[in-house]
């Protein structure tokens, strides 16, 4: 069975070696937010597995995919604003068609 977190609410969730292979997770928040201290907690996605996901749209901005594999992940249309990822894994992706990348530019 293929897990279906479309839409859901992840932020400032701790998925650190989460296999989330082959799930769905368009249109998720995965954001970065700052919390009432004023500090900006990012989700964790250190070392998790996201091969063949769907993150069409889905919102990672802040993230830690440190060392996340993203081999044939979808993520089009996915705000990777000051994501810390590193060329490598972008290269791993099925498609970055229209995403925001770490920088803040966007993908063709």
């Amino acid at each position: 069975m293929v897990a279906n977190l479309s839409d859901a609410d992840l932020s400032n969730a701790d998925l650190s070696n989460a296999d989330l292979t082959d799930a769905n997770l368009e249109y998720v928040n995965l954001c970065s937010c700052v919390d009432h201290y004023g500090y900006q907690n990012g989700t964790n996605l250190i070392d998790a597995n996201l091969s063949d996901a769907d993150l069409i749209h889905a919102d990672l901005s802040g993230a830690n995919l440190s060392g996340a594999n993203l081999s044939n992940a979808d993520l089009g249309g996915t705000k990777l604003s000051n994501v810390q990822v590193t060329q490598g894994q972008l290269r791993q992706v099925n498609s970055l068609k229209g995403a925001t990348m770490p920088d803040g530019s966007k993908h063709p």
